[in-house]
């Protein structure tokens, strides 16, 4: 079971790396692809996956954040960091979309 202190270690963790580890030491890591989804570093195995459902308001359908069987001892820790990962995930794509361009390329 997480405690509020591992959940704390976690968060200090994830302001200097895109890896987080928890207390007792496992390691997992978001990848922002089509989909936000998170895997063990040590094993390669998916953990969870989180589908956005893009145009929210129109749709019949919501976003859902699923955590894997290989994941479930990790749930708490899943859900704290997928939100940091989310946060994330939407600035990069709202600085792109107002010109931002994410660092990359630009003027001369």
């Amino acid at each position: 079971m997480w405690t509020p202190t591992d959940i704390t270690k976690v968060i200090d963790i994830t302001r200097r790396s895109r890896i987080y580890t928890t207390s007792s030491g496992e390691q997992f890591k978001w990848k922002d692809k089509a989909r936000l989804y998170c895997v063990s570093v040590d094993t390669g195995l998916n953990l969870a996956t989180y589908d956005r459902v893009h145009f929210r308001y129109f749709r019949d359908k919501k976003s859902v954040l699923e955590i894997a069987t290989a994941g479930a001892h990790l749930t708490d820790a899943l859900v704290v960091t997928w939100a940091i990962a989310e946060k994330k995930a939407r600035d990069r794509r709202r600085s792109r979309r107002n010109g931002g361009g994410g660092g990359g390329g630009g003027g001369g």
